[in-house]
């Protein structure tokens, strides 16, 4: 399954109902899940992509509360207080995580 979204807003502002641009987030997603018997060979073979070509602020300091605390974790929403995220990749694939993204720091893009 390949799909696109766009302008999904993970936040209203409840006061005034307006919709808030940090919290929108647009991107692809690819799921390919074998149909085996096997919990762990389902595991091992499964592909799943999301690409964020956008995501706002708002959206990921929001998934990054929703995760339990780690000093990593807490280092990474002390960046967002410097930075802005432009796009995000992540990737399971062969049962191994991977991510990678890149934002706008001080007027420097990463």
């Amino acid at each position: 399954m390949e799909s696109a979204f766009s302008n999904l807003n993970l936040y209203l502002n409840d006061q005034t109902s307006n919709i808030n641009k940090d919290s929108e987030i647009n991107g692809n997603i690819l799921i390919k899940i074998p149909f085996l018997l096997d919990v762990d060979s389902i595991l091992s073979k499964m592909h799943i992509s999301l690409y964020f070509t956008k995501i706002g602020k708002n959206s990921l300091e929001r998934f990054l509360y929703s995760i339990k605390p780690n000093e990593t974790i807490t280092s990474q929403r002390k960046l967002l207080n410097i930075g802005t995220p432009i796009w995000i990749n992540l990737l399971i694939k062969n049962g191994s995580l991977s991510f990678k993204g890149g934002g706008l720091c001080k007027g420097y893009c990463y």
